[in-house]
């Protein structure tokens, strides 16, 4: 489901639906837990750890981190249902 919300984000932020479609196959592809590498960055928790459901602790942790996260200043982020986003300007071609 978060996948799809990106996909859409980048869509709507972007206007360019190839991007979109790339963003979401790359989380799909680098988001496992089992995937043994060094930057993990589709998935938060150490490798081993599998899709067990969060303990309390890591539930608090995870909150904790998002909400550090949505402190932070941003140019772009995913809108707000309540909030749309005028597209970005199309992403350049091909170089010559």
């Amino acid at each position: 489901m978060a996948d799809q919300a990106l996909q859409a984000c980048v869509q709507t932020a972007t206007g360019n639906s190839g991007l979109a479609k790339l963003m979401y196959l790359g989380v799909r592809a680098g988001g496992t837990p089992h995937a043994n590498t060094s930057y993990r960055w589709g998935y938060g928790w150490p490798y081993g750890r599998g899709y067990r459901a969060l303990t309390s602790a890591e539930r608090d942790e995870a909150a904790r981190l998002e909400a550090d996260y949505l402190q932070q200043p941003r140019a772009m982020q995913c809108p707000s249902k309540a909030e749309p986003v005028q597209p970005a300007a199309q992403m350049p071609g091909p170089l010559p």
